[in-house]
């Protein structure tokens, strides 16, 4: 190192300005040089030296703020050779208190809560960039101004460094200022010049509920009609001094006085009155005069600053409201509403059953009255509600439901307009063995055959089951063992036939008696039948009889028939003969193969006038030169007619016994069915139904 100069930042001049002498430049023939930083290097030109003066100069100023220190390399040379290599020049820069003190915003916020009465506000930050330690980079802050002014509210700021804490106390009121504006100042310590800057903090304060809502409008007594619920009783309205629409306006009303929860109050969000509202229905008998007390407070807790001067109440709003119940005419009430009461059908006339009694809230005089007896079983005494028969009742009426009778009776009050009430009587009726057990079965039909046959009778018993079967069944005819009846104790019995009955009608009386001795007599009517004509055998289903006019159908039936195979067979424009289907070669000759013949001419007969119905094909029953004879039936629909006699079958040729056979359905039954046959000497068995609107044709 051969010299340290030294120079103020910013030095005003005149420039170049020269630092001082080189020491080891004492020989004038010498070249001096420099390298480094204000030479060779940034900034460049900043330095200058003068071989001739042996000297160094600076050309302009210097910014401490970016170059505190410049190390310079010093060489000389003479004649060309370097003498002096590798020394070390330094110029050092002295600050200068040229820089403020700069914030890190020019403007902050912070929000206080109305409710808060001291504590910290913000945190203000600000730099200076004078050498640091210096008293040119230390500051202070402080407290400009604070706008508004106000006695209730002080700002202070405490210096901690580079940072500032603003700090209050004292008593905030949204209503009287909602902002503050502190102007912030940072001043550094210089002791030539002393610099500052300002910085502005904005303070909001939000309201929170230091305001009461206070009853604005008077509410007197209000009358509310009896026996109404979910209506209006009338608004509360108050006022709040609080933010409109925050939890610290809206109102919260609490009802006292109301032990059953008769009412309800709620508060309307728009307007924030209280709605006082009916929610049960009120009695004017049990209560006619209701005092209500009602308090109305805020949903946000209140809150008072100790440190004002005036003292906020915080004893909540109260109002005092009278309702009136109103009378009006209500109808009379049974108690209870529904009596059951248990008795045995076909009791005596007149027997008491049960008293409904009702009672009037107003007081009024009440008639009863029969309301819904749908079999006029029951009558009522108009002043004392008691009921008695008026008829026998009977469990097996249409009008009972599973043993129940079900008997209404009004209560009517004398008001100019009348009002009821409306009770019921339930009757359980016990069952009595009152009805005899009858048969089900007025007529059967049954086979002729060589063999005892049976048929199926079942009885039946309008009463409950230990009230009816099972059965006993008993003959009263004289019958000399060609009937009898297996069993003759059960639900059912079968009725048997002896093989020496033959066909004809046969009326028998039966006797029913139910597991407690109650019987009937019945008459039932046994049609022999005999089944080898016939080739169907129903047992045990309703018939019919054929009247003139079916006859008159079948026979008009059969005749249109004929003419339909008349036109057939004399049709022009038939060409060749038909085999008939079904039938085998082997029984029937084709005479039309057997020679020529002789050439005729035949008239054709004139067709008549109708309308054509298509071929007909005849149907075949059975082959050549079998030994036995096969009835076939066609069916015939006919609607039902009212003057049809169901009895004239019998006493039609025998060759219709097979049509009776099954033209009656009311004596048969859906059954296995008989088919005797005469050609094999079996018999079998087959299940068929015949319906009841058809009539069948017996072939002969």
């Amino acid at each position: 190192m051969i010299e340290s100069f030294t120079v103020q930042e910013e030095h005003p001049g005149p420039f170049p300005m020269v630092l001082g002498k080189i020491p080891s430049a004492k020989e004038t023939n010498r070249i001096m040089s420099i390298r480094g930083p204000g030479s060779t290097e940034d900034p460049v030109g900043l330095l200058s030296l003068d071989n001739e003066k042996k000297t160094i100069s600076i050309n302009r100023p210097l910014d401490y703020e970016k170059h505190q220190l410049l190390q310079l390399v010093y060489e000389s040379r003479f004649r060309g050779e370097v003498i002096d290599t590798h020394l070390r020049m330094e110029i050092i820069v002295l600050d200068i208190n040229d820089n403020q003190p700069v914030f890190t915003k020019e403007i902050y916020t912070a929000t206080l809560h109305e409710s808060q009465t001291q504590g910290p506000v913000v945190k203000v930050h600000a730099t200076d960039a004078d050498k640091p330690g210096t008293e040119n980079s230390t500051f202070t802050f402080r407290i400009v101004s604070v706008s508004p002014a106000s006695e209730k509210v002080s700002f202070d700021i405490e210096t901690n460094g580079p940072s500032g804490v603003i700090t209050f106390r004292g008593c905030l009121n949204y209503q009287e200022e909602k902002s503050y504006t502190i102007i912030v100042e940072a001043k550094d310590h210089g002791s030539v010049v002393q610099l500052s800057s300002t910085s502005t903090v904005i303070v909001n304060v939000s309201d929170q509920n230091n305001h009461l809502p206070m009853v604005s409008g008077p509410v007197g007594p209000t009358k509310v009609q009896e026996n109404r619920y979910g209506i209006e009783v009338g608004r509360i309205q108050v006022t709040d001094e609080d933010t409109q629409g925050t939890p610290a306006w809206r109102a919260r009303y609490r009802l006292h006085g109301d032990p059953h929860g008769h009412f309800k109050i709620a508060t309307d969000p728009v307007t924030n009155e209280g709605i006082l509202t009916v929610e049960k229905v009120l009695d004017y008998e049990e209560l006619s005069m209701r005092n209500l007390s009602i308090t109305v407070e805020n949903e946000e807790p209140l809150f008072c600053c100790d440190a004002g001067k005036e003292k906020c109440s915080t004893v909540a709003s109260e109002l005092q409201i009278g309702v009136e119940v109103v009378n009006e005419n209500e109808p009379p009430v049974f108690d209870p509403l529904v009596k059951v009461v248990s008795r045995e059908e076909s009791i005596a006339v007149g027997s008491y059953l049960e008293q409904l009694t009702a009672k009037d809230p107003d007081n009024n005089t009440i008639q009863y009255l029969k309301g819904k007896d749908p079999a006029g079983w029951v009558s009522v005494d108009s002043k004392t509600g008691k009921i008695t028969t008026a008829k026998n009742m009977d469990r097996e009426s249409p009008y009972v439901r599973n043993n129940r009778y079900n008997v209404t009776i009004y209560a009517v009050d004398d008001e100019a307009v009348p009002l009821t009430g409306t009770g019921t009587l339930i009757i359980h009726l016990v069952d009595i063995n009152d009805n005899a057990p009858t048969l089900e079965q007025s007529h059967i039909n049954m086979c002729m055959s060589d063999k005892p046959a049976k048929a199926r009778i079942s009885a039946t018993d309008k009463d409950e089951k230990h009230h009816s079967g099972p059965y006993h069944f008993e003959i009263l005819n004289e019958v000399h063992g060609l009937w009898r009846l297996e069993p003759a104790y059960g639900e059912t019995t079968n009725l048997i036939k002896e093989w020496a009955i033959y066909s004809s009608r046969h009326d028998l009386t039966l006797k029913v008696l139910d597991s407690q001795g109650l019987y009937s007599v019945s008459e039932i009517t046994v049609h022999v039948i005999d089944c080898s004509r016939s080739s169907v055998y129903v047992p045990d289903l309703p018939t019919c009889q054929l009247s003139g006019v079916a006859i008159t159908i079948m026979l008009l039936s059969l005749l249109l028939l004929s003419c339909i195979l008349l036109l057939t067979a004399n049709r022009k424009d038939v060409k060749h003969f038909a085999q008939l289907p079904g039938v085998s070669g082997s029984h029937l000759l084709k005479y039309h193969t057997e020679g020529k013949g002789e050439d005729t001419m035949t008239k054709l007969l004139e067709k008549v006038s109708s309308e054509e119905l298509g071929d007909y094909e005849p149907r075949v029953y059975a082959d050549e030169g079998g030994t036995c004879d096969t009835y076939q039936l066609d069916p015939i629909p006919v609607p039902e007619l009212d003057d049809f006699d169901m009895n004239m079958e019998w006493d039609l040729h025998p060759k219709f016994t097979g049509l009776a056979a099954i033209s009656r359905p009311d004596l048969f039954q859906t059954q296995s069915q008989l088919v005797h046959s005469e050609c094999t000497g079996m018999s079998q068995y087959q299940s068929q139904v015949v319906h009841s609107q058809s009539i069948y044709l017996h072939s002969t």
